[in-house]
């Protein structure tokens, strides 16, 4: 084997026998004293680490600066600074340990972060990001190295400080794919445009950064050796590795998935057979002179997502995360000491960053300019590409372990890596609004569909058993025809787990059933079938949305305005999780076109042994208040009045009196809306229109509360409404669904008894309507304050 010798300091300590039994028993072992000094700095580290990270929320620091900066006060430049304190709190017996759980931690965390790679992101790259993320690499680095070699050249030392500066100006321009994945998702832009730039021009100049490291220390270590023998067996061994994980670990690993039933858990006996796995390569590539190589490219071999994917992430995560994470950042902050950086080390370091810096940023913002990126988003792709994280310090750590750069190197990156993303994210922020593509210029609602158009509808997906079949209802009750087809767009939401990259997958309509039908091919058929017997009437595309959940709204967002949909209809049940919910919430808030949110409570709707229900009646109620959400409602349910089984019951209730501050062109646009329907359907026995006057709220949940007494399948109303009309008032304060909205909230009450079924409308708000607000309004999404944060 090639066998590479390292300069190391090594203490010696003598073992016990005994078996510590605590200090309360008499027994105060050096083993219990040592893992409780461990323990104690884990603690203190992650009570640090959160006070710093709730002080630093205004400034909107993300979770690696807090971290580093406690690891760093942890060690010589801080506590570590007294003696008798760091004899104390950090003997040098429970150095060791700390550095033991330190290193097995980081196998664990490259593990995960091979797990977590899809390599396949660079076949599916486009053009600009192949450009931008070569461009990001390789630009900076034909600047760096001339200026490098110009300061050793300067000075003319030759050092093992001056000997590192190429190392270190190269190593600068390396952009790490996982600290980009982790600060989109921190910063929830991981769905956006720019977020998916981001990654795939990431893991680009990732992969030619990545070669570079290794290639470097390959060439460090070939001079340590001198042997050419030990090169050639070392290449051996490399390749009966990698056979190894092609034709043995792999099989194992797609044979211990088949073996977990879908929805399970992955089965505790495999789940310690895959850690003796990563263990046992981690010993391998350590005897190979290939650290850590093995638990990588066993990481890239784990099937993605449920069930295998999602519970290593699950279980291993949250071990390295609590533990083995803190002991891996306190060891980094214990390898240098700040008061003791030479002048000349800062000065030259700092030099070579800043240099670094400007190339990188220069070399994203100038294609993204040439590609016609604006320039706010051009500026946000290149500061957030200069972001560095983690992974950035471990390629450093590796540089340091080999000896191709100094300690005085390695702090000053460390800091300095700190120091640009504590300025770059906060900038990011307020850079880059998502958002903003989503303002509709054009009108995308049903109101303002012109008749014999194809009515185009996204449908959302949250849970297969409770949604398919109530929305498929909900479908052929819009009543499809030849002169008005339907156009169904169904998005199956899955949460990303097990993987980095986000990923939205279209299903083309003639994909066969698989021998073991998964969730999203039950999803599939069920659609297809209802497509089917609506043939030259409905129209179905599928897709699948996998990603985490604070940004699974983009994916709903990007659909609706790229398909031209008219209506995004989302399922609700009061069982759902709060991040569900709070999807439902960020598609309210930002929906390109209509929204309208279904809450099922209807059995006849929740047939699921059938695709489903030919009804031969079906009885629908519009509440009519007034407002644009109401007028949505009132020209959805006149397209369902087309229904053959329909029996529609229009109730407008309104305010007796003349309020004062009313608001007279919003009132004659309700009445023109009214009269359009009643001119629309006045020779229909199917339609029934009432009238009830209110004089304040209490009359408005009087006149509500008589729907109970009737038998309807399905209530629309409107989702906002004046909360401060005498019809209204004081109804929010008893408001438990805000994003309901007040009279919807009250339907889906416990108190309100009735089995019908809800469908909450929200009308597209276009730019147009907001200008003829106010004449100083920016063409920007503004935030529903009526949804909690």
């Amino acid at each position: 084997m090639a066998a590479i010798n390292h300069t190391h300091h090594m203490f010696c300590q003598r073992t016990f026998q005994e078996v510590p039994v605590g200090l309360f028993r008499g027994n105060s072992s050096q083993s219990l004293i040592v893992h409780g000094d461990v323990m104690a700095q884990v603690g203190l580290f992650t009570l640090l680490a959160s006070a710093l990270q709730f002080l630093l929320r205004p400034l909107k620091q993300p979770a690696f600066v807090p971290q580093i900066l406690v690891g760093i006060a942890l060690g010589p430049s801080g506590l570590g600074r007294d003696e008798n304190l760091r004899k104390r709190f950090n003997p040098p017996a429970s150095v060791m340990v700390m550095d033991i759980y330190a290193v097995v931690g980081f196998v664990f965390f490259v593990f995960l972060v091979g797990m977590k790679t899809d390599i396949f992101l660079i076949k599916k790259a486009g053009k600009m990001a192949y450009v931008v993320g070569v461009s990001a690499f390789l630009f900076p680095l034909a600047v760096t190295l001339p200026i490098s070699h110009i300061l050793r050249r300067r000075f003319r030392l030759e050092t093992d400080f001056f000997a590192a500066l190429p190392y270190v100006g190269a190593y600068e321009c390396i952009i790490a794919f996982h600290v980009m994945s982790a600060f989109l998702t921190e910063l929830k832009l991981l769905n956006s445009e720019l977020g998916r730039l981001a990654l795939s021009s990431s893991m680009i100049s990732g992969t030619l950064g990545w070669c570079l490291a290794m290639f470097s220390i390959y060439h460090k270590n070939k001079e340590a050796s001198n042997s050419r023998i030990a090169d050639v067996e070392a290449q051996i061994c490399n390749v009966f590795m990698i056979l190894t994980f092609v034709f043995v670990f792999r099989p194992i690993l797609f044979w211990m998935m088949k073996k977990t039933p879908e929805g399970k858990a992955l089965k505790e006996h495999f789940f310690l057979s895959i850690v003796m796995m990563v263990l046992g390569t981690t010993l391998f590539s350590v005897f190979t002179g290939n650290h850590l190589l093995g638990p990588i490219l066993l990481g890239l071999l784990v099937p993605e997502g449920p069930p295998m994917g999602s519970s290593l992430l699950d279980k291993l995560g949250y071990i390295q995360s609590v533990l083995l994470f803190p002991c891996y950042v306190i060891s980094i902050g214990r390898k240098f000491n700040l008061s003791v950086l030479r002048h000349e080390a800062v000065v030259n370091v700092s030099v070579l960053i800043v240099i670094a810096t400007l190339g990188k940023l220069l070399a994203v913002m100038i294609p993204s300019l040439y590609y016609n990126m604006p320039l706010r988003d051009s500026l946000s792709l290149g500061l957030l590409l200069n972001c560095q994280g983690f992974f950035d310090i471990y390629i450093y750590e590796r540089a340091l372990y080999f000896k191709l750069i100094t300690r005085d190197c390695f702090g000053v990156m460390v800091v300095g890596a700190m120091v640009h993303t504590a300025i770059f994210m906060p900038l990011v922020r307020i850079l880059y609004d998502p958002s903003r593509r989503y303002v509709a210029y054009k009108r995308r609602t049903i109101q303002h569909l012109p008749e014999n158009v194809e009515l185009r509808i996204l449908t959302c997906i949250h849970e297969e058993e409770e949604d398919v079949a109530p929305i498929i209802n909900l479908l052929q009750d819009s009543n499809p025809n030849y002169e008005s087809p339907i156009g169904v767009y169904v998005l199956d939401l899955m949460e990303l787990m097990g993987r980095s990259v986000p990923t939205l997958i279209a299903h083309p309509p003639d994909k066969p059933l698989s021998s073991k039908p998964t969730r999203t091919d039950r999803i599939l058929n069920a659609f297809h079938k209802f497509g089917s017997r609506n043939e030259g009437s409905v129209s179905v595309q599928c897709f699948t949305a996998i990603a985490p959940y604070a940004t699974m709204h983009d994916d709903v967002c990007s659909l609706a305005l790229e398909r031209s949909t008219t209506l995004v209809i989302v399922p609700f049940q009061k069982s759902y999780r709060p991040p569900i919910r709070a999807v439902n919430r960020s598609v309210l808030q930002m929906a390109p076109c209509s929204v309208g949110v279904l809450v099922i409570r209807n059995t006849s709707l929740e047939n699921k042994s059938v695709p489903f229900v030919c009804r031969i009646s079906l009885g629908v109620c519009l509440i009519f208040f007034g407002g644009a959400d109401d007028r949505e409602a009132l020209s959805y349910a006149s397209r369902m009045a087309g229904h053959p089984a329909a029996k529609l019951t229009v109730v407008r209730i309104y305010s007796l009196g003349n309020p004062t501050g009313e608001d007279l062109v919003e009132k004659r646009t309700d009445l023109n809306a009214i009269n359009e329907f009643k001119i629309k359907t006045y020779d229909s026995r199917r339609v029934t229109y009432k009238e009830i006057g209110a004089k304040d709220a209490t009359d408005t949940a009087a006149a509500v509360g008589k729907l109970n007494d009737q038998s309807f399948d399905l209530i629309l109303v409107g989702r906002r409404h004046d909360e401060d009309s005498v019809l209204f008032r004081g109804f929010s304060e008893w408001s438990e669904l805000p994003e309901l909205g007040v009279v919807g909230d009250m339907l889906v009450s416990s108190d309100f008894k009735t089995t019908a079924s809800v469908l909450i409308m929200q009308q597209q708000a276009s730019v147009v309507d907001e200008m003829l607000r106010s004449p100083k309004f920016l063409p920007r999404v503004q935030p529903d304050h009526s949804l909690p944060k």
